[in-house]
């Protein structure tokens, strides 16, 4: 959406990338919001169908309320969590969990969900349950990613220092199953699972949505540094050859 709600400021990154300010939470989600359902109805009107992904963790979760009763046709729209935690749905640390407790009952409740944890004991078999599950919408194509980035410039469940990084990141399998560190309090501290970076990076439509200073100072540090082992999300930028928007506000 080249005009976005509100007449934020705009500020040019590196690769033709953008970074999108706001002066509150609440204006950025009302813009997010409108974007989301703007696309996501033009999809419904020229396919029949819309599917999006979206990040799970604390930040989004007023957007998904607020999505979660938009007029929109949601029983066209499908939607793939970005990445998991290996936990139960019944866990609080789950991302299907939380987004399935925030659209029941509202007309979002209409919209098929899919989660990545489908086998609470095997992380491989999970990675293989879902990658089926899926397999037929993501050939279809995303509409729309909605992303989130850590204070460590990680993305999904794509975090840096991690010595399997290479493979991550030459993958093309759809979702990958990724196990916790082996070094103490280095991320991922638990076993998770997530699309890949070589699909994500070729989603078109890719808008991340941060707040604070701190995340402000790590995105405009990471558009220095595309290295996937120490700034994932530098990396997914000069990997995309389609635009990302940084929705940001403090």
């Amino acid at each position: 959406m080249d005009q976005w709600l509100g007449s934020p400021q705009l500020s040019a990154l590196s690769n033709g990338h953008r970074l999108i300010s706001y002066a509150s939470k609440d204006i950025a989600i009302a813009a997010l919001a409108e974007d989301i359902v703007k696309t996501l109805s033009n999809s419904i009107a020229t396919k029949g169908r819309a599917l999006i992904t979206g990040c799970g963790g604390q930040t989004p979760k007023p957007l998904y309320a607020r999505l979660a009763d938009a007029p929109l046709l949601w029983g066209q729209v499908d939607m793939i969590i970005l990445d998991e935690r290996h936990v139960s749905i019944t866990d609080e640390r789950s991302n299907f969990g939380m987004m399935r407790a925030i659209f029941d009952s509202r007309p979002a409740a209409a919209m098929s969900l899919y989660g990545l944890c489908l086998d609470e004991q095997s992380l491989s078999r999970s990675q293989s349950l879902a990658s089926q599950s899926i397999s037929s919408l993501v050939s279809l194509g995303f509409d729309y990613a909605l992303l989130g980035m850590g204070n460590d410039a990680h993305f999904a469940s794509i975090f840096p220092f991690d010595k399997n990084c290479q493979a991550l990141w030459q993958s093309e399998a759809t979702i990958l199953a990724i196990p916790r560190s082996e070094i103490d309090n280095l991320e991922p501290v638990i076993d998770r699972l997530s699309l890949s970076p070589q699909l994500i990076s070729a989603i078109k439509k890719k808008v991340f949505f941060i707040t604070g200073e701190a995340k402000r100072d790590v995105l405009l540090k990471a558009q220095t540094d595309d290295d996937p082992y120490s700034s994932p999300v530098g990396a997914l930028m000069k990997q995309s050859n389609d635009l990302i928007d940084f929705v940001w506000c403090p």
